[in-house]
């Protein structure tokens, strides 16, 4: 019979002198056995928790294990929180009384060792959470948290427990694998952290020792212990099949019986049958796995050896699917270390390995190492070396130099020649190896001063700096240009070059007028309810901070109920209704926005949630798409494209070997979309994602605002005059503004991450809001543009511009797209430049700025990451100044310097034919012996892209080598 879990703990306690693993222990049993056993008898939980009876669980289904001895396994959900409801059961209904009573003392030791182990560790790494539990016919039914994926895939459990098929084949989940490869030194560290807390700390031990007891996650790494393993006596060996509690006295390791079949790797309990050689039958272990010598049976000093936590260690360094596959996949430095490691954890004799601690101390020191830069941070780091090295490149005299300081001054020309030109004519990214050349030819050192090699250095610095700014700016304009003529109804911006067609009024349909009327009447509602709010103060009148002079109003409950609805008369009052029912549709149009008091804000949104609500319930292919998806996840598994793209889920790896080839998960997402019908819940309308773009029809985009709400804006309109629906609709718009960038202004005392949030919702206002003037007609109507207008100062909307400016920037240079390129949108620069009514000078200021502090924070980056790479090569010589904050980089006043001295050169004389036929030679060496004139007229094709600095150098590229 199973030895009863208190026995077993209280040993630890018992000992005359302990250490402090065994005071941990005994901490361990103290704070645990008293609370299980008071539960079990109809006292309170052991603990704080959140489920206590079946009807906290929801959706339970899909069960994990049917014929466990002592459990049974399902899935479920508590809130919106993935749960593992685990059932105490016992194996059969046996007729015998005696063997029911074994049967039911069995299961519910096995509970209370999962209890104890879930209890006594709860909070420590590699334990699941437990929610919660409750008692049925006595054995209990516990409530925990999804640890992740299980390690073993295409596993086929039996009813006795054994594995299906060949028991020696090893099935190791491909996410696991890729993990491993991706996060190795975390995966390591995760895998320790587990068998810490259960084996070093708990003072447990597991015997069903198989991969699919375990479970991971990859966002963040963590590895945990899914199965509840059982108490561990330090004092003697833990035997599967002899049972004693004295130590067993041994001549020979045969005398010593081994642990379970699991964790042995033996085929049966005798000695014979020990070791997993090949052909001789059923292995209860995976492939590629040894157990330590004292799990089969090691007698040492006369006596067998016991199991302790040191032969967990040796199980982790040996079995091929803990720590070898993980530290398998580090090199140099790290995986020396890491080889060590696994050598001493390996050893023989128990003594001889380190505990888990130990272990942990010698492997965390290890992911501080360097890793290695993303492509697109080393050719920024590329740029930027090239373009310092040039300007540090000292002077040398050009007549009567010595031989070996003309070849420097020829090889240092050649490569700042080379990289003016091809920036000039292919943009930053065509220049990246002429960038490499520059990099490595301009770190000779020379001396002397050279008015040629300070031209051609000149004309390299003025033609890079101003390309990567002007590169920016293309990619900005070409992303906003269609987004800027959308806005251009509502405030000022830039021409837009694109052709838009006439919009087409929204025909009014008598649903529509309903939902008006239904949207009118909750007007005299808000302000009944503004009414019986306190008196305010008399507001303060706010001058418009750009034209010093009063302008529109900028409390918006002030304008939606000042003065009282039965003071109006006529065409008032429905100006007055218009106003409510184009706050409330803005405002629900925004996430998580407070524009008003929270009372009056709900009563502003409820008409248009009650509408979208009753559309809900009213459409058949919306109900028939989530049955579709509730059928689908119930048969086959959930599967959505957010499993495909925001995380790795199980439905995204199931699916990852059907993947388009190039497509990626979100192709893989719309090949089944295709296949089978879309099957996520977002699919329905409660959030559109990049992936749900991805698979949807070309043309199609997801509306701000849906067209049965315009419908409704549209009867209301059909009332007014044209020119006061178009002045009511932008006064809204503003008051609406003022109070969202007003409450994004104290964001700025904070990170730059915490600062898009808020402008996320000015961006969410301006696209609903432009959408729907638009779609209302009332473009041709529209007066003074909407800017700004509240208390903010010019430096806070500069700065406000300037950090969403750097989001959006980022993520329209970014490779892969990350958190940053979801919540800034680049082609809403421009339209947050309008509304904050920043010049086109002072924005490109705040341009330039910008894109100089991201190129400085990757540097810093790569500098953290890689000290001893790109950017050791930067500090190893000093030279000029650069832009603010970063080194290396020219100032535009020095740039502007250098163009005049060389502009003043060349009109001097001093640059004889001469001396321009060697520039030109250089470039015809640099082009491999091309045209240089035709690489020059190519260059030249390109001019109108260049601003008019970066036009005069090249003209003086012109006048040296034309």
């Amino acid at each position: 019979m199973r030895q009863p879990i208190v026995t077993l703990l209280a040993a630890i306690v018992v000992s005359a002198q302990q250490s402090p693993q065994e005071a941990s222990r005994a901490r361990f049993q103290k704070n645990t056995l008293a609370a299980i056993d008071a539960w079990l008898g109809g006292g309170p939980p052991p603990g704080p928790w959140r489920v206590t009876s079946p009807s906290n669980v929801t959706d339970v289904k899909h069960p994990l294990q049917r014929h466990g001895i002592v459990k049974a396994i399902s899935s479920g959900r508590v809130g919106d929180l993935r749960v593992v409801v685990k059932r105490a059961r016992r194996d059969a209904k046996p007729k015998r009384r005696d063997a029911k009573k074994r049967a039911h003392a069995l299961a519910l030791a096995h509970a209370k060792d999962e209890l104890a182990f879930l209890v006594g560790l709860r909070g420590r790494r590699g334990v699941p959470l437990l929610l919660g539990g409750w008692l049925e016919r006595g054995l209990p039914t516990l409530v925990v948290a999804d640890a992740g994926r299980s390690l073993a895939a295409g596993r086929t459990v039996t009813a006795n427990g054994a594995s299906a098929g060949d028991s020696r084949k090893l099935n190791i989940d491909g996410g696991y694998a890729a993990l491993a490869r991706a996060e190795p030194l975390a995966l390591a560290v995760a895998i320790l952290e587990c068998f810490e807390s259960f084996a070093g700390v708990g003072g447990l031990f597991l015997e069903d020792f198989r991969s699919d007891q375990f479970a991971y996650a990859a966002d963040p790494v963590s590895f945990a212990l899914v199965d509840g393993p059982r108490p561990l006596d330090d004092d003697r060996p833990r035997r599967w099949s002899s049972r004693s509690d004295a130590p067993r006295p041994c001549a020979a390791d045969a005398d010593c019986p081994p642990t379970h079949a699991y964790h042995c790797c033996c085929r049966g309990v005798s000695r014979d049958d020990r070791g997993c050689a090949a052909g001789a039958g059923p292995c209860h272990c995976d492939a590629n796995t040894t157990a330590a010598p004292e799990a089969a049976g090691l007698c040492r000093r006369g006596t067998c050896a016991p199991i302790t936590a040191q032969t967990h260690a040796f199980d982790v360094a040996a079995r091929s699917y803990l720590l070898p596959l993980a530290l398998d996949h580090l090199s140099g430095a790290a995986a020396a270390a890491a080889a060590r490691l696994l050598a001493d954890m390996r050893a023989a004799d128990p003594d001889d390995r380190p505990s888990f601690a130990d272990a942990l101390a010698r492997l965390r020191p290890l992911r501080t190492a360097p890793r290695p830069m993303a492509s697109s941070l080393k050719k920024m780091l590329l740029l930027a070396l090239a373009t310092s090295q040039a300007l540090r490149l000292p002077r040398l005299p050009v007549a009567k130099a010595p031989k070996a300081k003309r070849r420097a001054l020829r090889a240092a020309a050649v490569a700042s020649a080379s990289l003016a030109q091809r920036a000039v004519a292919s943009t930053v990214e065509a220049a990246l190896p002429a960038a490499e050349v520059a990099a490595e030819a301009t770190l000779v050192v020379a001396r002397g001063p050279s008015p040629l090699l300070n031209a051609v250095r000149g004309l390299a610095t003025a033609v890079f700096a101003f390309s990567i700014v002007n590169a920016v700016r293309r990619k900005l304009k070409k992303r906003a240009a269609a987004r800027r003529a959308r806005w251009s109804s509502f405030a000022t911006a830039p021409p837009s070059t694109v052709t838009l067609e006439p919009p087409k009024p929204v025909a009014v349909a008598p649903a529509a007028v309903e939902a008006a009327k239904a949207v009118e009447r909750a007007a005299p509602a808000a302000a009944v309810e503004a009414a019986a709010a306190p008196p305010k103060k008399k507001p303060r009148k706010v001058l418009d901070v750009f034209r010093k002079k009063p302008a529109r109003p900028v409390e918006l409950e002030e304008l939606l109920t000042v003065p009282a609805e039965a003071a109006l008369e006529g065409p008032a009052v429905a100006a007055r209704r218009f106003s409510v029912a184009v706050a409330g549709l803005l405002i629900s149009a925004i996430p998580d926005a407070l524009v008003v008091s929270p009372g009056l804000q709900s009563q502003l949104v409820a008409p248009w949630v009650a509408a979208r609500d009753a559309r809900a319930v009213a459409a058949p292919a919306v109900d028939a798409g989530l049955e579709r998806w509730k059928a689908y996840s119930a048969s086959v598994g959930p599967a959505s494209h957010y499993d495909f793209g925001a995380r790795a889920t199980d439905a995204a790896r199931d699916h990852e070997a059907t993947a388009i080839p190039g497509a990626g998960l979100a192709g893989a997402w719309a090949a089944q979309c295709a296949a089978t019908g879309c099957v996520s819940h977002y699919d329905f309308g409660v959030r559109a994602t990049a992936a749900a773009r991805a698979a949807a029809p070309d043309g199609a985009e997801a509306r701000a605002v849906a067209v049965e709400d315009v419908a409704t804006l549209a009867a209301m309109v059909a009332g007014l005059d044209k020119a006061e629906a178009a002045a009511t609709f932008a006064n809204v718009v503003n008051a609406v503004l003022v109070a969202l960038v007003d409450a994004a202004v104290p964001s700025l005392k904070r990170s730059d991450a915490e600062s898009l949030p808020p402008l996320q919702k000015v961006v969410a206002l301006t696209a609903a809001a432009g959408g729907v003037f638009e779609e209302l007609g009332l473009v041709e109507y529209a007066g003074t543009p909407v800017v700004y207008e509240g208390r903010a100062s010019k430096s806070q909307l500069q700065s406000l511009f300037s950090r969403y400016a750097a989001a959006g920037v980022a993520a329209g240079l970014s490779e892969d797209g990350d958190a940053t390129a979801a919540a800034a949108d680049v082609a809403m620069v421009d339209t947050l430049q309008a509304i904050f009514a920043i010049s086109d000078k002072q924005a490109d200021r705040l341009a330039q700025q910008v894109v100089t502090k991201l190129v400085q924070q990757m540097m810093e980056q790569a500098q953290a990451e890689d000290p001893e790479g790109l950017l050791e090569a930067l500090a190893g010589a000093s030279g000029p100044g650069g832009m603010p904050g970063m080194p290396g980089m020219p100032d535009p006043a020095d740039v502007e310097g250098q163009m005049a001295a060389l502009q003043q050169l060349v009109d001097s004389g001093q640059l004889g034919d001469d001396d321009k036929r060697e520039i030109k030679k250089m470039f015809a060496e640099q082009l491999g012996g091309g045209d240089v004139d035709e690489a020059i007229r190519q260059a030249n094709a390109n001019k109108d892209q260049l601003d008019p600095q970066a036009r005069q150098a090249l003209d003086l590229l012109n006048k040296l080598c034309l």
